[in-house]
């Protein structure tokens, strides 16, 4: 995948051959940050989300035709059915595009600034060879959702291309067609949107995430509590959710033995401790077990433990293979 930046900051242009394992190197200040952000939002569910909205309010430039006459099936017959392989195969590139094409609109909002200026910033995304990839995924992919108390159903079986739609008998007549618009358009994108990347996970640098901990419990805060609230990026909201998600899973799955096998020579060779979580009533903190009966909390970690912990928690509790990580520094 060959995507070219235009217009980010000091970069006038950027060629950037996308590939399992891509670093940007290059002196402070030259862009590398808000490049690998901004390729986040692209390809994150904050872009689907923001794609989304924006076609349910007629604000994008791509229109799907076929979108429009599949919600008007499902309204009148109570039923419809889309081939994803082929509608992947005419839109995927400009889906991608004009989802992209949106980014100069929601970059202050995504990166917390209000001086920068993204009006300039153009992506144009190529996906050449690795789009017949891309489109294979579908006939893998399994769905199985449901909205409005079940009243329409999507279903799509693995090894099909077929996404079907349909509603409970003498529902859809009672159905507005907001809420068919909404949920048939929105499973649509939501695949095409993950043909992508499975997950993005981001890893802001230390200095800018740590100064957030440890997790404190609003619903154990007290009306007399101070509580400030800080516009954070999206990176560092979403690096946060991630860390506390990581708290509640545990990955039992085979397919995830390489990635947990990989947090332990992590652990044990590199940062020579174990990363866990103490919780109480009141807060929930990530701590570095240097042994047995030394636990230190993240804020006085070094940097280098700062850095890896979460990734060792990452590839521990929530690594699934097709996912794209963006770590910075």
């Amino acid at each position: 995948m060959k995507i070219t930046v235009h217009d980010l900051g000091f970069i006038d242009k950027a060629e950037i051959d996308l590939r399992p394992l891509t670093v940007f190197i290059g002196d402070n200040g030259t862009g590398k940050t808000w490049t690998a952000y901004t390729l986040a939002s692209v390809f994150w569910r904050y872009g689907w989300r923001k794609y989304f909205k924006a076609y349910l309010g007629n604000r994008t430039r791509q229109k799907y035709p076929i979108l429009d006459d599949m919600v008007q099936q499902i309204i009148k017959e109570g039923s419809a059915k889309i081939d994803m392989v082929e509608f992947a195969d005419k839109y995927l590139e400009l889906y991608i595009n004009d989802l992209a094409s949106m980014a100069s609109g929601w970059m202050n909002s995504f990166m917390a600034s209000e001086r920068a200026d993204f009006k300039k910033l153009r992506l144009d995304i190529m996906l050449a060879e690795s789009k017949k990839v891309l489109i294979e995924r579908i006939k893998t992919a399994s769905l199985e959702e449901s909205m409005a108390k079940e009243s329409v159903k999507a279903t799509k079986e693995k090894g099909d291309s077929t996404l079907y739609f349909y509603t409970k008998d003498n529902v859809s007549d009672k159905l507005s067609e907001n809420i068919v618009r909404h949920f048939s358009i929105g499973t649509v994108f939501f695949i095409l949107h993950r043909l992508f990347y499975h997950s993005v996970n981001l890893f802001p640098t230390e200095r800018t995430t740590f100064i957030t901990f440890p997790l404190v419990k609003r619903e154990n805060l007290k009306d007399s509590d101070p509580v400030t609230e800080t516009i954070l990026p999206e990176a560092i909201q979403d690096f946060l959710k991630m860390i506390t998600l990581s708290s509640d899973v545990v990955k039992k799955d085979l397919k995830n033995q390489q990635y947990i096998k990989l947090a332990k020579v992590l652990e044990t060779e590199i940062l020579q401790g174990k990363v866990d979580f103490k919780t109480s009533k009141v807060k929930k903190e990530l701590l570095f077990h240097v042994s047995k009966n030394l636990k230190l909390e993240m804020a006085v970690a070094s940097s280098m433990i700062k850095e890896l912990a979460p990734l060792a928690l990452y590839l521990k509790n929530l690594a699934e293979p097709g996912d794209l990580l963006i770590i910075d520094e």
